[in-house]
C-alpha cells in the first residue's frame, strides 16, 4: 500500500487546509490490507498531533453515516423496518412533516432532553 500512503500524504492535507479543518484520521481498507495514519491537529487551541489511533468526538454526521448504512442493509434484504415506522416515514414524506415527528424504537435516533 505504499502507493495509497503516498496518494493520501499528497492529497489529504490539501483537503485539510481547503476545508478549514485542523486533523483527521484516515483509514482504507483495500483487498485485505489496511493503511491507516493521521494528519494535522485535534485542535487548533489545544493542538495535539493526529494518528491512527486518535479519537475524535462524534458528531451529527454519525446519524448520516447510520442512515446510509440502515439503507444500504435495506437494499440487501438484511434489514426491514416495521410496519409502524415505515407507515411513519410515508406519512412524512408525503406531509413534509418533520422527521423528529414521529419514532420507532427500531429507528436510530437522538433521545431529546
Amino acid at each position: 500500500m505504499p502507493d495509497l500512503r503516498a496518494r493520501l500524504d499528497s492529497a489529504v492535507p490539501d483537503l485539510l487546509a481547503e476545508h478549514r479543518v485542523p486533523g483527521a484520521a484516515v483509514g482504507v481498507a483495500l483487498d485485505g490490507r489496511i493503511c491507516a495514519t493521521g494528519y494535522g491537529v485535534t485542535h487548533v487551541v489545544h493542538p495535539i498531533g493526529v494518528d491512527e489511533n486518535t479519537l475524535f468526538q462524534v458528531g451529527s454526521i454519525s446519524r448520516t453515516l447510520l442512515g446510509a448504512v440502515i439503507g444500504r442493509l435495506m437494499e440487501q434484504g438484511v434489514l426491514e423496518l416495521d410496519p409502524v415506522a415505515r407507515s411513519s416515514a410515508r406519512t412524512r414524506a408525503s406531509t413534509g412533516a418533520s422527521p423528529c415527528a414521529t419514532r420507532s424504537p427500531h429507528l436510530a435516533s437522538t433521545p431529546r432532553t
